[in-house]
This record gives structure tokens, C-alpha cells and sequence, in this order.
């Protein structure tokens, strides 16, 4: 047999009623009947609510509030145990709801830092600009334009170099570098490279090559 307040969630308004009767603060009864509180409505119940209703003593509040709050626990504890559909709907539809709070959560964190490492790129991309700049204006005596679309030149250049670098280290780790064959181990072996075998290749990655 299920215990009292099992079956909270279908009272009905005189339900509702009676129960706050039994609280021993039935003058409160009318309050819950004039709000049209049913069972839906008072298992979505809380203590802000309360004084809302017309229930000010804070004595006669923590009280009744004490009464619905272990109804509350009594009915959803039952529905859990006894997998009440609409409960279970609920809850499926709330971890929905989380999880869907938790994937967009996600996103925007990968947005952010993504967002912040362009940020910081573009600052020391800055840094460097006017560093080398300043190079040239100390050392070579240009003017102010003509060292920053200098300078910008030049760390591009860099940047490409870098990258053709990177490019030739991976072909040289997998073997795949013009010049380069492979024993019967599948370790990479040094051979001299032909005019043929360079081609491909951009006069950076060549220089990376050479060294």
C-alpha cells in the first residue's frame, strides 16, 4: 500500500485542503483553495511562495513548509520507485535540458578560448611588427611606412620558412623526404638526392632541406 502523499501529484484542490488541514494551522486551508493550488501545483511549491499566499508568521511558514516538503519528497521518491510515466517524462525531459545546457556550456568555453589565442596572436604579431620596424628605421634608416610594409614582409617570410621547416620534418619522419629511402627495417636511409628529386619543393623547404 502506498504511503500518505504517494499520490500527491493528482490531488485535487480539496485535497490540497485537507492536507494543509492536518498541519494543525488549518486556518491556512482557504489560502491553498483560493490560489488553486491542486497536486501539480503544490509539488512545484517553495517557501518564497508562501507569504504570497498570505501565510506571514514566519513560526506558522517553517512549519507547514516543513509538511510540504516531506509530502514533496514521499511523492517523487514513490514515482521514482514505482516509474510513474509523467515522472519519468519530467525527469527525462530535465536531463535533456541539462545536457543540452552542458553541450552549448562546451561550445561557448572552445569559442572563448579560440577567441583569446587569436587575440594573443594577434598582439604579438603586433610586437614583433614594431620590433622589427624599429630595426629598420635604427639600422637602415627608412622611414616609418616603408619599415612597417618592410617589416610585415619579413615576418611573413619567417612565418612561411617556418612552416616549409615543419613540412620538411615530417616528410623526413616518415620517410617520404626526396632522397631519402627506406631499409627493409622501415628505418628512413640518407641518399643523395637528384636535381629531379628537389622538385615539389619551395626554395625554403630546399634550404631546410640542405641544413
Amino acid at each position: 500500500m502506498a504511503p500518505y502523499g504517494a499520490k500527491a501529484r493528482s490531488w485535487q484542490v480539496k485535497d490540497v485542503a485537507d492536507f494543509v488541514s492536518t498541519t494543525g494551522l488549518k486556518q491556512y486551508a482557504g489560502a491553498f483553495e483560493g490560489n488553486n493550488i491542486d497536486g501539480k501545483r503544490f509539488m512545484k511549491l517553495n517557501s518564497n511562495q508562501l507569504p504570497q499566499m498570505g501565510i506571514q508568521q514566519f513560526d506558522h511558514m517553517k512549519r507547514i513548509w516543513k509538511k510540504i516538503k516531506a509530502i514533496q519528497e514521499i511523492c517523487k521518491k514513490y514515482e521514482h520507485e514505482m516509474g510513474d510515466p509523467e515522472a519519468q517524462l519530467n525527469l527525462h525531459a530535465a536531463r535533456i535540458q541539462s545536457l543540452a545546457r552542458g553541450k552549448i556550456s562546451r561550445q561557448r568555453v572552445e569559442e572563448i578560448k579560440k577567441e583569446r589565442k587569436e587575440k594573443e596572436r594577434a598582439v604579438l604579431h603586433d610586437q614583433q611588427l614594431k620590433e622589427e620596424a624599429l630595426n629598420l628605421v635604427v639600422n637602415e634608416g627608412l622611414a616609418a611606412d616603408e619599415a612597417m610594409e618592410e617589416a610585415a614582409l619579413k615576418i611573413q617570410q619567417r612565418a612561411r620558412g617556418m612552416q616549409d621547416r615543419r613540412r620538411v620534418q615530417e616528410l623526413k619522419e616518415r620517410g617520404e623526404l626526396p632522397g631519402q629511402n627506406r631499409s627493409a627495417k622501415g628505418s628512413p636511409v640518407k641518399a643523395e638526392g637528384s636535381a629531379a628529386d628537389m622538385e615539389g619543393l619551395s626554395d625554403e623547404e630546399k634550404a631546410a632541406l640542405i641544413i
